[in-house]
């Protein structure tokens, strides 16, 4: 049998083939191979090409025919096979390196097959030098992390040899940018080179062999959220959808960043400006708790693509047992048919706990159960960055006693606030936050006197309050000038006298207790309805 010689530095194919035929040997080149055959003839195997296992090596060369190089096939057809050459021809070193020999006979037996390049898939400069020591094929495949492979692309591609000094760069999508690179293990490209993926001496191959991945999305609300979109995003660029804002239905979540611009977060247009749009951010370049609480970011670039409009704020309309409840909620859904509501939560604080845990915006809109919306109040209403963490109050007007001031009126409250408020706190609304903003316009009527308990624990309650100065910020002037309004007029006003019995009691209650835990109680609607019989009884 001809001597059998691996010509080549894959030490892993060359194992297996001194596994499979213990007599074979090895060079590093061609002419080392040809002076080391102690046979006529010798085989030539080389190091791109998987040897059949069926390939039977005793094969004989007739004599006549000794002097050329037989080619066997290699798949399909004769580039590249398997050779048996005659170790007293001389072959030049181009027939060599192309494999194409002059004088050859094509022998119509299958002897091997292509071996495929090897497959890496390389994110840094440091991962690409990495591939060029560890891959066994001469020319070797570059899978970028941003692109995803067509499924039907074909990976047995071969290089022709006299085209294997350029990186093959096959198209992504509509074209050669980021593409799948074909890269030659014994010619280094440049780091910049690998990454920004623009080569010197490339061959641009026209097959689609991949196309862009689309940045990963996440939807976020707190800094916590940003850290841990940075740790699991698998791309390298993410968008970040903040909960306050609504994607437009056309805009393409495909939009591609230029490498050099990797750097910046890209921040696109949210309505007619830039505040508090939609963004994309480098998951390696982490910026401040400040820059994602507020949404500006001090390396920025803006796009002048609008992604989102502003959602509006979730609107919760609370009730528990006021008579009108049903007929104020039906018709705050003509204005508002995304309103929610909450309904027969008892006490103040739950409620409202409960109202936010239903919303998914950074502020809420609350109505009361007798509430009734004037006609040219809308909420519409966006809080500045600054103010988000406010409690804005409309003004309502009284329809017993004429007042008009925060009392029943809506409210804009911030909803993780709003989720943590103290629920022993006298005065609900004020104890959210430290901040407060009392807003001039008129938001509804407080049709509060529905019924004699109704009228009597409003007024109750309110007065309570006033009297024991709990309301934080109150001014004394105003609230005694409030808490006299409540206490002398609207006698003829439906269930008035309710609403003044209710007030004085309130009043009393307020001053006795205004330094106790017992004034906690007006809170607990059961308590104030024993209240209210207890008095009741008293008047009879």
């Amino acid at each position: 049998m001809y001597d059998i010689i691996f010509i080549g530095d894959n030490c892993a194919q060359w194992t297996s083939l001194k596994t499979q035929y213990p007599t074979a040997k090895r060079a590093s080149e061609f002419f080392k191979a040809q002076k080391m055959s102690m046979t006529k003839m010798f085989w030539a195997i080389w190091p791109d090409v998987t040897v059949n296992k069926e390939f039977d090596f005793s094969y004989k060369v007739p004599r006549w025919e000794e002097n050329y190089t037989h080619v066997f096939k290699n798949g399909t057809d004769y580039k590249h096979g398997i050779c048996l050459l005659n170790k007293h021809t001389l072959v030049s070193k181009n027939e060599i390196e192309h494999r194409f020999f002059t004088n050859k006979k094509e022998v119509n037996i299958q002897a091997s097959t292509p071996r495929p390049y090897d497959v890496f898939d390389i994110n840094t400069y440091d991962e690409y030098l990495a591939a060029i020591k560890t891959s066994t094929t001469k020319m070797f495949w570059a899978i970028w992390p941003d692109v995803m492979v067509n499924k039907d692309f074909d990976f047995s591609y071969k290089v022709p040899k006299w085209e294997e000094k350029y990186t093959h760069v096959f198209k992504n999508g509509d074209n050669y940018k980021d593409g799948i690179c074909l890269l030659n293990t014994h010619i280094a490209v440049s780091k910049n080179e690998i990454e920004h993926r623009f080569f010197t001496n490339k061959k641009e191959v026209n097959i689609q062999a991949s196309s862009y991945r689309p940045y990963d999305i996440f939807y976020i609300d707190s800094y916590d959220e940003y850290l841990a979109a940075i740790k699991t995003s698998t791309t390298k660029m993410f968008w970040v959808v903040w909960p306050d804002v609504e994607v437009v239905d056309d805009f393409n979540f495909g939009y591609r960043v230029q490498k050099w611009e990797e750097k910046y977060t890209h921040v696109f247009l949210n309505g007619s400006d830039y505040k508090d749009g939609i963004c994309l951010t480098n998951k390696h370049i982490a910026v401040s708790k400040n820059e994602i609480e507020h949404r500006f970011f001090t390396n920025k670039k803006e796009v002048n693509i609008q992604a989102s409009s502003y959602r509006p704020y979730d609107v919760v309309f609370i009730s528990y047992n006021e008579v009108d409840a049903e007929k104020n909620y039906n018709l705050l859904l003509l204005t508002v048919p995304r309103a929610k509501r909450v309904d027969g939560v008892s006490g103040i604080h739950q409620a409202h706990i409960a109202a936010a845990k239903q919303c998914s915006t950074s502020m809420f809109w609350v109505v009361d159960g007798d509430a009734e919306i004037v006609d040219n109040f809308s909420f519409d209403y966006l809080a500045p960055k600054w103010e988000q963490d406010c409690v804005h109050v409309w003004r309502s007007r009284n329809p017993v006693n004429g007042l008009a001031y925060g009392y029943g009126g809506v409210k804009l409250l911030p909803r993780l606030l709003t989720e943590q408020v103290d629920v022993t706190a006298t005065d609900m609304t004020t104890s959210i936050s430290h901040n407060f903003k009392a807003m001039s316009d008129i938001s509804n009527i407080t049709s509060f006197n529905t019924d004699a308990f109704a009228t009597w624990r409003s007024a109750f309650r309110e007065c309570a309050k006033l009297a024991s100065n709990t309301i934080r910020g109150q001014i004394d002037k105003e609230t005694k000038q409030r808490l006299d309004v409540w206490c002398t007029s609207g006698r003829g006003a439906m269930f008035g006298d309710y609403a003044l019995r209710g007030a004085a009691a309130g009043r009393k209650y307020g001053t006795v207790y205004q330094f106790n835990n017992e004034l906690g109680k007006i809170n607990d609607y059961d308590w104030l309805y024993q209240q209210f019989l207890e008095e009741n009884k008293l008047n009879v």
